[in-house]
C-alpha cells in the first residue's frame, strides 16, 4: 500500500525535475541574449563576440562543430581592417572571451598593437571557459593573454583569412 502511494507521487514529481532541464537553452543560444548592450550598433557578429560566454576553438565537441561564437570570429577575420575601431571597443567592453578574441584580431591587423593589447590583458583576473575539441578548461584572461604572447595557439586562426597584417 505504501509502495503504491509512493509510486503515484514519484511519477508526477519526476516531470517537475525534467521540465526545467528540457526548457534550458543551449549555451550558444544565450550569446545574443546577454545583458551587454549594443550602444554603438556593432555588427551582429561583433555583438556575439562581445557577449561570448566561452572562448571557442575552430572545432568543439565530439562532432568537431563550429560554434556560433567561432563563426562570428571567422566573420570578423573576413571583415579585416574595416572593423578596427570596433575591435578597440570590444577590447575595452567585451566579455573576457570577447577581449581575447579582440586582441587576437587586433594582432592580425597590427602586430605591435595586438601585443600591446595582450600585455594589458595579462593582469585580467576574469575566468574564461575555453573549449577546444572535446576539452573544456578554465583560464583567466591574463593566463590566455600570456600564452598568446609566448606564441601559443589558443584559438585556430586560418592563414588564408582576409585580415592583412600591416
Amino acid at each position: 500500500m505504501i509502495y503504491r502511494a509512493l509510486l503515484l507521487l514519484a511519477i508526477p514529481l519526476s516531470w517537475l525535475v525534467m521540465v526545467p532541464v528540457l526548457a534550458l537553452p543551449s549555451q550558444d543560444s544565450q550569446l545574443l541574449s546577454s545583458p551587454v548592450s549594443n550602444r554603438h550598433n556593432l555588427p551582429s557578429y561583433l555583438q556575439v563576440l562581445r557577449n561570448a560566454h566561452t572562448l571557442d576553438d575552430a572545432a568543439i565537441g565530439f562532432a568537431a562543430a563550429r560554434s556560433q561564437t567561432y563563426q562570428a570570429f571567422e566573420q570578423a577575420l573576413k571583415a579585416g581592417s574595416s572593423i578596427r575601431s570596433e575591435l578597440d571597443e570590444l577590447l575595452q567592453q567585451g566579455s573576457g572571451s570577447g577581449r581575447i578574441y579582440a586582441a587576437i584580431l587586433i594582432e592580425r591587423l597590427d602586430k605591435e598593437a595586438g601585443r600591446t593589447a595582450l600585455s594589458l590583458l595579462q593582469t585580467d583576473p576574469e575566468v574564461v571557459e575555453h573549449r577546444s575539441g572535446c576539452l573544456t578548461t578554465n583560464h583567466t584572461v591574463g593566463e590566455l593573454a600570456t600564452n598568446l604572447l609566448r606564441g601559443q595557439t589558443v584559438v585556430f586562426v586560418p592563414a588564408d583569412s582576409t585580415l592583412s597584417q600591416q
